[in-house]
């Protein structure tokens, strides 16, 4: 029972830290120190990184995909399936794809605007308008 037990607690942990670790990994720190050398062993860890970071995204993903899909689990296993694959989305997305914004193209889409200041832009006080 104590291997079963040391299972479920690997599967648990996996599920909580893949997700934020792959965060981690895609963030501007670690892309600002590993791209900007060109050592051999700077792209030797960034090779390391980007494999490691695809190892954690696929079995976080995987492991959370199972605790939301097994019938009959609690809710509480069940939120963390959803936490492992919203953050592991997070990370794959913040790496591979990090010039697409999902909600700034879709509140474009449905017309809301963000704008900081009072001009439309279109009033003649801005740079254009400056002439």
């Amino acid at each position: 029972m104590e291997s079963l037990a040391i299972v479920v607690v690997i599967l648990f942990l996996i599920a909580l830290l893949a997700g934020p670790l792959s965060i981690a990994l895609s963030s501007r720190f670690f892309h600002t120190r590993l791209n900007v050398g060109s050592s051999i062993w700077i792209s030797i860890l960034n090779v390391l990184r980007r494999i490691i970071h695809l190892l954690l995204v696929a079995f976080g993903t995987l492991i959370g995909v199972q605790f939301l899909l097994i019938a009959g689990l609690p809710l509480i296993p069940r939120v963390i399936g959803l936490f492992s694959i919203i953050t592991c989305y997070i990370g794959l997305r913040r790496e591979y794809f990090p010039e697409f914004f999902f909600a700034k193209d879709l509140i474009a889409k449905l017309g809301f605007s963000r704008k900081n200041g009072r001009s439309s832009g279109d009033d003649g006080n801005g740079p254009a308008g400056q002439h």
